[in-house]
């Protein structure tokens, strides 16, 4: 039982830090001027407040993923690999998420013969 509650809690962690880089990844262009109006949402300080926001939480994400790894009950040497592991994990799925978006959103925007 004693593996169970920081496995969870590192596994949620490492979902939150997958989704912050996919959230990166669907915003990234916001964050060049050129396709930013000046008004609203698109001014300067939404951006960078955002740009903040998605900082934060990708590094407290990140560190929560091996402060829970390092609660597990194996050597220091095994926790440092699966607190790697769940963080390429979470990376290579909002990789795979973002492809595969922008692969449907290609796919929907050639007109169909």
């Amino acid at each position: 039982m004693e593996i169970l509650q920081p496995a969870a809690v590192m596994a949620l962690s490492a979902a939150v830090f997958g989704f912050i880089i996919w959230a990166y990844f669907r915003v990234s262009k916001h964050f060049q001027s050129e396709t930013r109006d000046q008004n609203g949402w698109g001014s300067d300080r939404i951006s960078i407040l955002f740009a903040i926001g998605l900082v934060i939480g990708f590094t407290v994400s990140y560190i929560e993923i091996f402060i829970y790894a390092f609660r597990l009950p194996f050597s220091g040497a095994v926790d440092v690999t699966i607190g790697l592991a769940a963080a390429m994990i979470a990376m290579t799925a909002a990789y795979t998420v973002q492809a595969y978006s922008e692969k449907r959103a290609i796919s929907a925007s050639q007109p169909r013969n």
